[in-house]
């Protein structure tokens, strides 16, 4: 799979909503579930961009992790 920069996969707004996500959900595993969620809901708008949402979820998932550590 091609690497992508999340703002061509995102919009701004969505950007600020994973921000919020990551900000408020300190259990690891909260914060896996909170993004599944999340983007589930813009599964279509990732999909027509070659973005499998699961996939996307745990991507970010670990990028935040990395960072926290």
């Amino acid at each position: 799979m091609p690497r992508k920069k999340l703002e061509e996969i995102l919009s701004d707004e969505q950007i600020q909503d994973v921000l919020k996500l990551a900000e408020s959900n300190d259990k690891d595993s909260d914060l896996l579930k909170a993004l599944k969620k999340y983007f589930l809901k813009h599964k279509e708008q990732l999909e027509t961009k070659g973005v499998f949402h699961e996939y996307l979820a745990w991507a970010v998932y670990h990028a935040i992790l990395t960072r926290r550590n």
